[in-house]
């Protein structure tokens, strides 16, 4: 059932910023589409504050320095469900290959977070979820949950995590996932990952499934990006490299995260998710980038960049 607070948002708020970017039909389709699937399954869970606030978490290195003001909630709620959609693909150098002549202007991008924000910052959420019955087929979050369920815990324990360290237990599985050969779809600059497609993409590149196996065969291998979206904006692909990694008993950090197999670190001062391989290398010489962190993650984060820096 379609509610019209959520279409009254796709069709006029949506579509009408959309319309000026001057996209093809088609692309605005999938747009609408992508936001659509996304909006409907976190509403779905607004209820089940455990399942909302792991899937949340994602966009907090982004939302928290998002405009204008409106709470935490609704702001992460924009980065995952709107800003992390099929909307990638039109800001993308990759757009000439689903038909456009050129990226739109990022700057734009602020007409799309800010008009969903003030949207959004004063609906009732809970009152729509009451209203929202999806089958689970048709439940995005909950399927990929499901199929990744050390990742999931691990981003569960991450959205309870209120200070700097949680420790929980490891969550059993029957099989590991097995590294697939891709074609290549990434190159590496320096020690980093750098993807030359789409964001959005859930495939796994070539480069980066090296890099994996590399990673997982190394003891306390270690997996840093410096935000969530420098990974993916693809929530499912997200999932799938954490679960490798915990696997693996490898770690998977950002500037301000560490997850591990059994222990969550979380930094007291979230930094802002860099937009720029410079702006990513300024943080990490800062002298406050091992502060407010705990031992245990201020240890690993360490030997990170003593590995970038001193190899």
């Amino acid at each position: 059932m379609k509610n019209e607070m959520i279409e009254k948002y796709i069709e006029e708020i949506l579509a009408d910023i959309l319309k000026s970017f001057a996209i093809p039909n088609h692309i605005m389709q999938k747009v609408k589409d992508s936001v659509r699937e996304n909006i409907y399954a976190i509403i779905s869970h607004w209820h089940d504050i455990e399942f909302r606030n792991a899937v949340l978490v994602t966009g907090m290195e982004e939302a928290k320095f998002y405009e204008p003001e409106a709470s935490i909630a609704i702001k992460c709620f924009v980065v995952v469900a709107i800003r992390n959609s099929y909307l990638e693909e039109i800001f993308s150098d990759d757009c000439v290959k689903i038909g456009m002549d050129k990226p739109v202007d990022e700057e734009k991008m602020l007409l799309v977070t800010k008009g969903a924000i003030e949207y959004f910052k004063d609906v009732d959420f809970g009152d729509i979820a009451k209203k929202i019955q999806l089958l689970e087929e048709n439940d995005k979050y909950l399927k990929i949950a499901k199929q990744y369920p050390m990742a999931w815990n691990a981003l569960i324990q991450l959205g309870k995590c209120n200070s700097k360290k949680l420790i929980y237990n490891k969550v059993k599985i029957e099989e590991k996932i097995k590294l697939e050969e891709y074609n290549p779809k990434a190159i590496i600059v320096g020690k980093e990952l750098k993807e030359t497609e789409s964001g959005i993409t859930k495939e796994l590149s070539q480069e980066l499934i090296q890099i994996l196996k590399r990673i997982t065969n190394e003891p306390e291998g270690i997996l840093y990006v410096d935000c969530f979206k420098m990974l993916t904006r693809n929530f499912e692909k997200l999932l799938k490299v954490i679960e490798i990694l915990l696997e693996n008993e490898a770690y998977f950090l950002t500037s301000n995260y560490m997850i591990g197999n059994t222990y969550i670190g979380k930094r007291e001062n979230i930094y802002r998710a860099a937009h720029t391989t410079k702006e990513i290398y300024e943080k990490i010489k800062e002298e406050r980038f091992l502060n407010d962190l705990s031992k245990t993650h201020r240890t690993i984060l360490k030997k990170y960049i003593d590995y970038c820096f001193n190899e």
